[in-house]
């Protein structure tokens, strides 16, 4: 009884991790290009492009105004941008997570990396 469901914990971590790795992808590591802010138009959110972006998001990324950790990803992103500083963006691939501000391929940001 115990294995079992040992092996359906493991089961499940699995099958998440797989399920992460086809919805987030990783970007090259890059000095950001583009950081445009929108105001109405955008509903707030903030365009962000590195000179080469990520294949599905291939147009670049953007913040969503509403999320939970706007502020912490721009504070980073605007740390990079001032700095010169290279970074990867993580952005769900998903349809449902592509900026309606755009017609070219656009992702919503999942995290933003630095490092050394």
């Amino acid at each position: 009884m115990m294995k079992t469901k040992l092996f359906l914990m493991l089961l499940g971590l699995t099958v998440s991790q797989f399920s992460y790795a086809s919805s987030v992808e990783r970007s090259s590591k890059g000095v950001i290009k583009n950081l445009i802010s929108y105001a109405d138009y955008g509903n707030g959110d903030v365009f962000i492009s590195l000179p080469t972006n990520g294949a599905t998001c291939s147009y670049g990324y953007y913040v969503n105004k509403n999320s939970a950790g706007f502020q912490a990803n721009l504070s980073m992103l605007l740390a990079a941008y001032h700095s010169q500083t290279p970074v990867y963006i993580h952005g769900f691939t998903a349809e449902s997570k592509r900026w309606t501000g755009s017609n070219s391929p656009v992702c919503e940001i999942y995290s933003v990396q630095f490092e050394r």
